[in-house]
C-alpha cells in the first residue's frame, strides 16, 4: 500500500502500523522539499 501522509504523521502512523501490522515492513519516503510525505507499506509475512 502507498500512501501521501502529512509531513507530521511519521511518528503516530510508525506506531500505528507496529500495533496493528507487526509482521509489515513500511518505509517513509520525502518529497523533493526533504519533508515525509509518503509511506510505503508491504506485508509478505504471514501468520497462521
Amino acid at each position: 500500500m502507498f500512501f501521501e501522509i502529512g509531513e507530521k504523521m511519521e511518528e503516530s502512523l510508525t506506531e500505528l502500523i507496529k500495533k496493528y501490522l507487526p509482521l509489515a515492513s513500511y518505509e517513509f519516503h520525502k518529497d523533493i522539499y526533504n519533508r515525509t510525505r509518503f509511506l510505503y507499506v508491504r506485508n509478505d509475512k504471514y501468520e497462521d
